[in-house]
């Protein structure tokens, strides 16, 4: 029998070459803690900032490479992604779940698979 290993963290900052071909955020409410090695916005909260409690400014082009832990907390942050509408997130595709038809297939304008998996 296989076992899916566990995550020792819930924090995979995103690689640099992605974050330069999509080009400039102004935010990323799902910023990594300080020390940081490469900014991923102009302003990058952490979850000590609550990013889902505060008010994304209407305009911003928002960066949104969420934690992948509880369902619910990836629900809130995909939720208020597609409400904003001005965003590009980097998910898992788990193209069958429920979160990914209902918040992904049903609400995004766009979709891009990447060959292979991008190293963290």
């Amino acid at each position: 029998m296989s076992r899916s290993p566990v995550a020792q963290t819930h924090t995979w900052l995103t690689p640099p070459d992605i974050l330069d071909a999509l080009g400039p955020f102004d935010l990323d409410p799902c910023a990594c803690p300080e020390p940081r090695p490469w900014p991923t916005a102009t302003t990058m909260w952490t979850r000590e900032d609550q990013p889902l409690q505060r008010s994304w400014p209407e305009a911003a082009r928002v960066w949104l490479n969420p934690p992948f832990g509880p369902r619910a907390v990836l629900d809130g942050f995909l939720s208020r992604m597609a409400d904003h509408g001005r965003c590009i997130a980097m998910l898992f595709a788990r193209t069958e779940t429920e979160t990914f038809h209902r918040l992904v297939w049903q609400r995004a304008t766009s979709l891009l698979f990447l060959k292979g998996r991008p190293h963290f």
